[in-house]
């Protein structure tokens, strides 16, 4: 593969042996913008999950046991296949190249990630710049499709008062305040909902959330001026690339956030211009847990429209099944017709 050859030649500037070219990106979605997909351009697999090893002689693909068929289909000649619940990736350096040093781009992975690796392996290198993109050329343009707001008789709770119920449950002041970066516990709190990701409404967005307003971070072209009407005064949307900037102008700020959804990347910053900082597990994912009666209504009904499209599928197949004219493909599109 030439885009292989083609990262191989960067290691011996970068003082690297390997690099790691995971398939998420820095939101940590299951399903990425093809924009986005470092892993399937270096390595043409086209699952939701796994990660490359690049070394100067050799190839390797970490998968879980749904993709050891179809990565062999469409990886197999340039890599050799592994899966991941056999054997680990970092159980896998120790074992064959305890001594490479393996670059990563701290974006991608987490912060508790990287912290547990880096106890076992000291030999992980921070590559600021993501190497893949230096020879990713082709990339299309990222998706711009508009976010929209959920009405309140859908998500049973206006936005402000779970703002409001979550800065008296984390305390939040003048000096304190939060960084979600789980876009979709973001989603949750703002009730609004977007189009980046294949499989689930979610807006790619990080927010700030103080004593006095609540800064979201994302692309603005998503953000129409009727969503923002939606939004009270004390929520801002500002443009993702000026985070850093805006938590640099901000150090005054002690900021909670959760190393188990935040980058590597992102608290090594904070840590670099020595904002102080504080790990916390971000409650969001309990609160959102507790479903209030209208969600729970609405879960029902979703259920409804659901069985009545598994009823006419379980029919279809009745039907059909002596004709030859069934497999799992044209099933699939069948029940999404449904």
């Amino acid at each position: 593969m030439n885009s292989v050859k083609k990262l191989r030649l960067l290691f011996s500037k970068e003082n690297i042996g390997g690099y790691l070219v995971p398939k998420n990106d820095f939101f940590f979605n299951e399903f990425v913008e093809s924009c986005n997909d470092r892993l399937k351009f270096i390595s043409n697999f086209t699952g939701s999950a796994g990660t490359a090893l690049i070394l100067k002689e050799k190839s390797y693909l970490f998968i879980d046991g749904r993709y050891t068929i179809q990565a062999k289909l469409e990886s197999g000649n340039h890599y050799q296949i592994i899966d991941v619940g056999k054997t680990s990736i970092l159980e896998f350096l120790e074992g064959n190249y305890k001594n490479v040093k393996i670059g990563y781009d701290p974006n991608l992975f987490t912060f508790n990630a990287i912290k547990n690796i880096k106890k076992k392996n000291k030999n992980f290198i921070n590559k600021k710049k993501n190497l893949n993109n230096k020879i990713y050329k082709n990339k299309k343009k990222k998706n711009c499709n508009k976010a929209f707001y959920l009405d309140d008789q859908y998500s049973g709770q206006n936005y402000n008062d779970k703002i409001e119920h979550l800065k008296e449950k984390l305390n939040i002041n003048d000096r304190k305040s939060f960084f979600i970066s789980s876009n979709e516990n973001l989603c949750w709190l703002l009730n609004i909902r977007g189009a980046d990701s294949k499989f689930a409404p979610l807006l790619n967005a990080f927010a700030l959330i103080s004593k006095n307003e609540t800064i979201v971070f994302t692309n603005l072209k998503k953000i129409s001026k009727s969503i923002k009407i939606n939004y009270s005064k004390n929520v801002l949307f500002v443009n993702i690339n000026l985070l850093k900037s805006f938590l640099s102008k901000n150090k005054k700020l002690t900021i909670k956030i959760d190393p188990s959804s935040a980058s590597f990347g992102l608290i090594s910053f904070l840590e670099r211009i020595n904002i102080l900082h504080k790990f916390i597990k971000d409650p969001i994912f309990v609160l959102k847990s507790k479903k209030n009666t209208t969600e729970i209504q609405n879960l029902k009904i979703a259920h409804i429209f659901d069985g009545v499209a598994l009823v006419k599928f379980l029919f279809w197949i009745n039907q059909v099944k002596l004709k030859n004219k069934i497999d799992e493909i044209s099933s699939q599109n069948q029940l999404e017709k449904f």
